[in-house]
């Protein structure tokens, strides 16, 4: 199985986001509204209603480790922050952080998408250097980098979901147990569990949705959702190839 966007695309749909299908399959609450949250490099969310009445909905909510990784090789060499140990021991420094605030894409209503082309290394040195003092621990900055992460993904929960929402968190960001911590600071209401306590292993679940679509085009079903993609129908996605 291969070229799963290109169905999608023809019909007008950007080719993604194709997650949220196998969230709205495997995730949904008849009696409470869902948020499948991802955090890899950028966090992502799916929103899924209680009601089937109501669309599904997908968006990126900004950085997920891209900022917190960069910090810590920046200042400690290290490729990522194990277990959140590191801002565990560091404090925010509140104008980096009311700085970082002010990006205009987290406030920014869905539809919407980024990546490292907008949140990046070069993005965040410059945020650092005019706030940063050399007596400031490491530790801070790295504290107020992962305070900024999960405050940019509970900012967009309040501002365009249910904050009371069962919260399902995957990918690589769940490991960092200051992050979760945080996220969970900001938003008390919610229910914030991983997927791994219902059985979806964290670190696999996107090439268990991409299994999941092979499975549905095998079997002459569709593989998009129009309101999150953006395509005018529904289509069967993908390229059989025979070797």
């Amino acid at each position: 199985m291969s070229d799963f966007r290109s169905a999608d695309v023809a019909l007008g749909g950007q080719g993604a986001p194709l997650v949220p299908l196998f969230d709205s399959v495997f995730l949904r609450d008849s009696t409470r509204n869902v948020i499948a949250l991802n955090i890899g490099g950028i966090a992502n969310i799916t929103l899924l209603p209680a009601s089937k009445a109501e669309p599904v909905i997908a968006f990126d909510t900004g950085p997920g480790n891209v900022l917190i990784d960069a910090s810590t090789t920046m200042f400690f060499g290290k490729n990522y922050d194990k277990n959140g140990s590191i801002a565990a021991a560091g404090r925010p420094i509140r104008t980096m952080l009311e700085q970082l605030k002010d990006h205009k894409f987290i406030s920014q209503k869905p539809p919407k998408s980024t990546g490292r082309e907008v949140f990046n290394k070069s993005w965040l040195e410059k945020r650092i250097r005019t706030t940063f003092q050399p007596s400031i621990p490491s530790e801070d900055v790295v504290r107020t980098i992962t305070e900024f992460t999960s405050w940019s993904i509970a900012e967009n929960i309040r501002l365009f979901a249910d904050p009371t929402s069962k919260i399902i968190a995957s990918g690589g960001g769940i490991h960092n147990k200051t992050l979760m911590q945080l996220l969970k600071n900001e938003l008390p209401k919610a229910s914030i569990i991983t997927s791994d306590e219902i059985g979806i292993n964290s670190d696999a679940k996107e090439a268990l949705c991409f299994a999941f679509l092979a499975y549905r085009t095998l079997g002459g079903l569709t593989g998009n959702i129009p309101s999150v993609t953006g395509a005018s129908r529904e289509a069967i996605l993908g390229s059989v190839s025979k070797v």
